[in-house]
């Protein structure tokens, strides 16, 4: 009976493998049922079968149905793949519309690669997967690229495929700005936030936002609902007529505490410019979408510490009040995900007043603000000593491979923290954690910090380096001391970076 078994190894949907064992005479369509009542999905075992994966010198195949698994010489493959047929779907992109046979089992960025060869994208990293709205085609929800297409899908869905937006390359950015109110002007609703806030005044905030701010933590921390329940709307509109006329308005005379709420809410809806500011509002985007989640408060931050001065003053008393009305979501029932459901666009919103580009991005600016919320500590700390001081933010424009263990590798689009700029084209910086040099050809400046220093690199001062979620300054200093003794003793032939474009 032993030569009639085959064992096999055999990956199932989710990740990870199993050992197997098969009876060589029974059907591929009786070994897809085994499997399928191993991982509990016989309600649908025929959208499934197996799929033999492909090798450096062969082609992955499918096992037909009807056939016996002994007919396969799969004793020299690594193992099966039990994972969903390709489905015909309904794929919608700028060129019109086409069915295509479609890997559900495949994640969703090799899914738009496989796309944007079968519809002649030349650069399929452009492009941006989303599940469309069943009432409108041309909009839709976007699908994270690390998970599967049946982690994120119905199971007849239709796909939308569109070009994702770049962010322009820095031109030189805007510098802080201090306050500068015209005190003679009581309007604040729809002012721009540096005409209304006057430094010296209620902490330097808008006097409505102080007063809500005092009122509503004094008063409202447990109130359920709050900032999701709406108040008087006739009297919220009386309220900031008032303060408009420059009338010193009590909170304590509204006659709900909701009100309050609803006049907050409204200051933040009329701001012209959000309060992150619509320069940055695709840089956050690019880093939610880009950057490895764990890392994303060390690129917010960034950004962040460099807000204009009354944007930040404003941010320091808004995080920290929306993280304690969070605090007491058992009483109020607003977690921080209800507070960025509110707030969030509010916030955080393009320059462009498009309703689709709102709605795809939508999940992210929610996503954004309520890590802001929950990480209010760390976002607002002061810089330590030992922190390495970040001089930009750059994106990738092209892969590039690291050709040593002190050179960072790129992906398209990676978004680097820049810790050196240098004339030799070899720049320092870091990427999800991992720090090094990378040549500054490959990359575009998409934000300048107003505060970095700008520091001398050099590839042969850099140690082996791949450092993790703390790079501080002393681990960098070791490994440019410790790469310098070692080029000392034995000088390594400089490189100069080449930018090498890919091949279309």
């Amino acid at each position: 009976m032993a030569n009639k078994m085959l064992i096999l190894q055999v990956g199932f949907p989710g990740g990870g493998y199993k050992k197997v064992a098969f009876n060589r005479v029974m059907t591929v369509a009786e070994a897809r049922d085994m499997l399928a009542e191993k991982h509990q999905r016989m309600d649908d075992k025929d959208e499934f079968g197996l799929f033999v994966p492909p090798t450096q010198s062969e082609s992955g195949f499918w096992l037909k149905l009807d056939e016996s698994i002994g007919s396969y010489n799969l004793e020299k493959r690594a193992g099966l793949v039990f994972k969903m047929l390709p489905k015909q779907t309904t794929v919608i992109y700028d060129g019109g519309e086409r069915i295509l046979s479609l890997d559900f089992g495949m994640k969703v960025k090799d899914v738009v690669h496989s796309m944007a060869e079968r519809l002649g994208k030349s650069k399929d990293g452009e492009y941006t997967l989303f599940l469309a709205s069943e009432n409108d085609t041309s909009k839709g929800i976007a699908l994270s690229n690390e998970k599967t297409l049946d982690e994120q899908s119905p199971p007849n869905p239709t796909l939308l495929l569109k070009k994702k937006k770049k962010i322009l390359p820095f031109k030189g950015g805007r510098k802080p700005k201090r306050a500068t109110a015209d005190l003679s002007n009581t309007k604040i609703f729809g002012e721009p936030l540096e005409n209304v806030a006057v430094l010296g005044r209620h902490e330097g905030l808008p006097v409505v936002v102080a007063k809500c701010l005092d009122f509503l933590t004094k008063e409202a921390l447990e109130l359920e609902g709050i900032f999701r329940i709406s108040g008087n709307q006739a009297e919220i509109n009386d309220a900031k007529s008032k303060f408009d006329q420059g009338v010193d308005v009590k909170m304590s005379s509204l006659s709900s505490p909701h009100v309050v709420a609803g006049l907050f809410k409204l200051y933040f809806r009329e701001l012209p410019e959000p309060l992150l500011t619509f320069q940055y509002y695709e840089i956050f985007i690019a880093i939610f979408n880009f950057v490895d989640e764990e890392f994303h408060v060390r690129y917010y931050k960034m950004l962040l510490d460099n807000l204009p001065y009354p944007n930040r003053v404003l941010l320091e008393r808004l995080l920290p009040f929306l993280l304690e009305v969070s605090k007491h979501a058992d009483k109020n029932l607003m977690k921080a995900s209800n507070l960025s459901t509110v707030f969030g666009p509010n916030i955080l919103r393009g320059e462009e007043d498009d309703d689709e580009i709102m709605m795809q991005d939508l999940r992210a600016v929610n996503s954004i603000v309520t890590t802001m919320i929950q990480s209010t500590d760390e976002l607002l700390a002061k810089r330590s000593s030992e922190e390495p001081e970040y001089t930009a933010l750059a994106q990738a424009l092209f892969a590039y491979e690291g050709e040593s263990e002190s050179e960072l590798s790129l992906q398209q689009d990676d978004i680097i923290l820049v810790v050196g700029e240098d004339e030799s084209g070899w720049w320092e910086g870091e990427v999800n954690g991992v720090y090094g040099f990378f040549p500054s050809g490959y990359v575009s400046i998409i934000m300048k910090s107003q505060r970095g220093p700008v520091l001398e690199s050099d590839p042969t001062a850099m140690g082996n380096l791949s450092l993790s979620a703390s790079v501080s300054n002393e681990d960098i200093q070791a490994a440019r001391k410790s790469r310098s003794e070692a080029a000392a003793a034995a000088p390594p032939t400089a490189r100069q970076p080449v930018m090498v474009l890919p091949e279309p």
